[in-house]
C-alpha cells in the first residue's frame, strides 16, 4: 500500500529542487513577460487604424467605398470585403475576418461592438454620401448596431485562444521536468539511495504531485497578473464570463499536466543518460504538440460535432475545455464527460506508469523496451 507521508516527502523535496533550478526560474520569468507584455504594448497603441470592412448590397457598397475615401482624414485605413449573402457576413464577422459588414436598411453587423473610430468614420461617410445626392438629412444618419455576441462574452473567446497557448506551456514545462528529472536521478545512481527508503511508486507520485503543485502555482500567478494587467490598462473585462475561463484553465492544467506528467515520466523512466532523453520524449511530445494544434483548429467553432469530440478525448480534452467554457454555447453534459473521461483516463495512466517506472528505473546502462519494463 502506498505511504502518502513518502509520497509527501518526495513532493516538498522535487519542488525545493526545482526552484533552485536556474531553468525552472528562467522560464518562469519568461512566462511573465509574455503576459505583461500584451498589456503594455497594446493598452497605449495608436498610429493608423486599420479595419476590415465588410458590404452587403449595392447601397451598402456605395456607403463602404465612400468611408475608404474619408479615412485617411480619421487616420484609418479600410480592407474592403464585398459578401454575397447574410449568412457568409456573419461567419466572416464571428470569426474575426470582418470588423464590420456594412449591411441594407442601415445594419451594421459587429461580433461584440462597434469600434468608436469605425462608428465615426462610417457616420461622417453616411452624411456626405446623402449630402452629395441632394439629400442633406436635418440631423447625422443613425445606424443599427447588430451584435452577434455579447462584448464580454467575445473578449472571452478571444482570451481563451491565449490561455490556451499559456497552459500548453505551463503543462509541457513541467512534464518534461519530470522526464529529467528521472534522468538525473538514474545517471548519478541517486535513486539507488532514494529507493532505499521509498518504493518507486511512492517516488513518481511524489515526483509528479510536487511539480504538478509548483505548476500549479505559477498558473495561478500567471493568470492573477494577467488579469491585473488587462485591467488596468483596459483591454480586459472583468466579468462572470472571465472568471469562469480562468477557473476551467486551473481544471485544464490539473488534468493536462497529470495526464502527460505520467507519460514523461515513463519516457524518462527508460533511458539512463540524458543526451538519450530527447529521443526518448519525442513520442509524449508529439502527442502533446497535435493535441495542442488540433485544439487551436477548432477554436473558432467550439461547438461544432468535431470539438464536442475531441474534448471528449484525454489527449486534448485539456485544452478543449477553456475554449468550450468560453464559448458558452458547448453543452455543460459534454464538458463534465470530457472530465470524468480524462479523469478515468489519467487513473489508467498512472497505473500503468507506476509499474513500467517500477520495472525501469533500477536498470542502468541503456534504454529499456516498455515490454521489459512492464515484466520488472
Amino acid at each position: 500500500m502506498m505511504s502518502w507521508g513518502s509520497v509527501r516527502v518526495v513532493a516538498v523535496r522535487e519542488i525545493r529542487q526545482r526552484l533552485r533550478d536556474r531553468g525552472f526560474l528562467l522560464t518562469t520569468v519568461l512566462l511573465l513577460v509574455l503576459i505583461v507584455l500584451p498589456g503594455l504594448v497594446f493598452g497605449g497603441s495608436g498610429g493608423t487604424e486599420r479595419y476590415a470592412v465588410g458590404s452587403l448590397g449595392e447601397d451598402s457598397a456605395a456607403l463602404v467605398e465612400a468611408a475608404d475615401v474619408q479615412a485617411p482624414l480619421f487616420g484609418a485605413q479600410l480592407e474592403i470585403t464585398d459578401v454575397e449573402d447574410r449568412e457568409q457576413a456573419e461567419l466572416l464577422v464571428v470569426e474575426g475576418e470582418l470588423d464590420v459588414v456594412v449591411a441594407p436598411d442601415r445594419e451594421l453587423i459587429v461580433e461584440d461592438d462597434l469600434q468608436e473610430g469605425l462608428g465615426s468614420l462610417l457616420r461622417s461617410s453616411a452624411v456626405l454620401e446623402e449630402a452629395a445626392g441632394g439629400d442633406a438629412p436635418p440631423e447625422p444618419p443613425s445606424f443599427e448596431v447588430v451584435p452577434l455576441v455579447s462584448e464580454t462574452r467575445s473578449q472571452v473567446a478571444g482570451l481563451a485562444a491565449l490561455a490556451t497557448l499559456l497552459l500548453f506551456l505551463v503543462v509541457y514545462l513541467p512534464s518534461y521536468f519530470v522526464a529529467a528529472g528521472v534522468v538525473e536521478e538514474k545517471a548519478s545512481r541517486v535513486v539507488e539511495v532514494i529507493l532505499s527508503s521509498v518504493r518507486p511508486r511512492e517516488l513518481l507520485a511524489g515526483k509528479v504531485l510536487g511539480l504538478g503543485l509548483l505548476g500549479l502555482a505559477q498558473v495561478v500567478v500567471l493568470l492573477a497578473l494577467g488579469v491585473l494587467v488587462g485591467a488596468g490598462s483596459g483591454i480586459v473585462i472583468v466579468s462572470p464570463e472571465l472568471a469562469a475561463l480562468v477557473v476551467s484553465v486551473l481544471g485544464a492544467f490539473v488534468l493536462g499536466f497529470l495526464f502527460y506528467g505520467f507519460l514523461f515520466a515513463v519516457a524518462g523512466a527508460v533511458v539512463s543518460r540524458q543526451e538519450d532523453l530527447q529521443y526518448s520524449v519525442l513520442a509524449p511530445t508529439a502527442v502533446l504538440f497535435v493535441a495542442f494544434f488540433v485544439a487551436q483548429s477548432q477554436a473558432p467553432t467550439a461547438d461544432s460535432s468535431l470539438a464536442q469530440v475531441l474534448g471528449l478525448l484525454p489527449p486534448t480534452a485539456p485544452f478543449m475545455l477553456p475554449v468550450q467554457v468560453a464559448s458558452g454555447e458547448a453543452g455543460g453534459l459534454e464538458i463534465a464527460l470530457g472530465v470524468v473521461l480524462t479523469l478515468t483516463a489519467i487513473v489508467a495512466l498512472a497505473g500503468a506508469a507506476g509499474r513500467l517506472y517500477a520495472g525501469s528505473v533500477l536498470r542502468f546502462g541503456g534504454r529499456v523496451s516498455l515490454g521489459d519494463a512492464w515484466k520488472g
